[in-house]
């Protein structure tokens, strides 16, 4: 009987092992995919803010190419050649009224809206059908759009301040 007895408990101490090893088990696969999920999660974010920051730095770029053309400009430079002298550089969107300059950046555009003096201390959006042959030195505002793996980021500057 004693005999009977051992055995009855080593039968039931394999299988207490067994079901507190899957207990263990089961937590720290529960806990390595909580780790995973969260882990995703950051890197998704992260993505999303290098997106942010690399349309906020294109669209920058605008700014300076603008700028520093704007200052070497002679009466007659046109906002076409903002981007080089080449005429494909450029395409002009017929209903938006902005020009994307092409060949910048590999991985990003530059959408630029012009604007002129109203007369009246406010500003004007240059239209579509004026952009290639305006002069730069009519501009006095731009919107500089930088576009990046699918989010945009806009800076304005007025130019008319001294």
């Amino acid at each position: 009987l004693a005999m009977k007895n051992m055995r009855c408990d080593k039968k039931n101490k394999k299988g207490s092992i067994l079901i507190f090893s899957l207990i263990i088990m089961s937590i720290m696969l529960i806990s390595a995919l909580g780790i995973t999920l969260a882990t995703v999660s950051e890197q998704k974010g992260a993505s999303a803010t290098e997106k942010s920051v690399q349309a906020f730095q294109i669209a920058d770029t605008g700014v300076e190419m603008f700028f520093w053309k704007k200052k070497n400009a002679t009466p007659t430079t046109k906002i076409k050649h903002i981007n080089g002298n080449a005429e494909t550089n450029y395409e002009i969107d017929p209903n938006n009224d902005y020009i994307v300059f092409k060949d910048i950046l590999s991985d990003g555009k530059i959408k630029m809206i012009f604007y002129k003096s109203d007369g009246a201390g406010g500003f004007d959006i240059m239209q579509a059908s004026e952009l290639p042959n305006a002069n730069i030195v009519d501009v006095t505002k731009i919107k500089s759009v930088g576009i990046f793996g699918g989010v945009s980021r806009a800076i304005e500057v007025d130019f008319t301040t001294p």
